[in-house]
């Protein structure tokens, strides 16, 4: 059967006696074992904080120091295999060896075969050059 309530002076009674039943089951012995392990994950847990965070902040300003994927090939000297016209939708260059479809980076310029130019950017499978 549970208690009436009549006003706030029982009401603070029995939130009194709710305290006090968890505070002594927070006392037990079995549970001293739980303190301890929330003792050790907190100080691990702030240490982790003070030396990691910092570390991993330096690393998340720094820029990247090797690039990969196409990013790599701009700026490279390509050599011309095939005549690049854009009207024509028509060229290709090799890069460090591979042959990739090209097109000039001016609209206007026509590049015969033998040329070096520089690749400017890359455009999903084409890379945009000019001399």
């Amino acid at each position: 059967m549970s208690p009436v309530i009549h006003g706030p002076a029982e009401e603070y009674k029995t939130r009194a006696r709710a305290r006090r039943a968890t505070l002594a089951a927070l006392n037990r012995r079995d549970l001293a074992i739980s303190r301890w392990r929330l003792i050790v994950f907190a100080v691990l847990t702030a240490a982790s904080f003070t030396i990691v965070r910092p570390i991993a902040r330096r690393h998340i300003n720094m820029p990247p120091q090797l690039r990969t994927g196409t990013a790599a090939l701009i700026g490279r000297t390509a050599i011309v295999t095939e005549r690049i016209v854009n009207d024509e939708a028509a060229g290709q260059v090799r890069i460090d060896g591979e042959v990739w479809s090209a097109r000039a980076y001016d609209e206007d310029k026509v590049l015969e075969p033998g040329t070096r130019v520089h690749v400017m950017e890359i455009r999903g499978a084409t890379a945009l050059v000019d001399d």
